[in-house]
């Protein structure tokens, strides 16, 4: 027993306001709307937010980084992320 944080690591993760736990593993499920990191060095690290329809509403790629953080918002659709690590919530 105890508290564990969600983690998200690379994939396409669907905005829900009440997502279902992510499996071990999951390249792809839900994520809910909340500010995320990740921390420790990355190098070729791209993530982005998509609206429902997939248009890109925010990216970034960074070719080096000791630290990410991104907000994910409640109107997003989608979020993706490759070679970031693994994305946690902010406290």
């Amino acid at each position: 027993g105890g508290d564990y944080a969600w983690s998200y690591g690379d994939g396409t993760w669907t905005v829900k306001t009440s997502p279902k736990e992510p499996e071990i593993g999951a390249s792809e499920g839900e994520i809910a709307p909340g500010t995320y990191r990740t921390r420790g060095p990355s190098t070729d690290c791209y993530w982005e937010r998509t609206a429902k329809d997939g248009t890109i509403l925010d990216n970034r790629f960074a070719t080096s980084t000791q630290e990410v953080k991104v907000t994910v918002r409640a109107t997003d659709g989608q979020f993706t992320t490759r070679g970031c690590g693994q994305w946690t919530k902010a406290q």
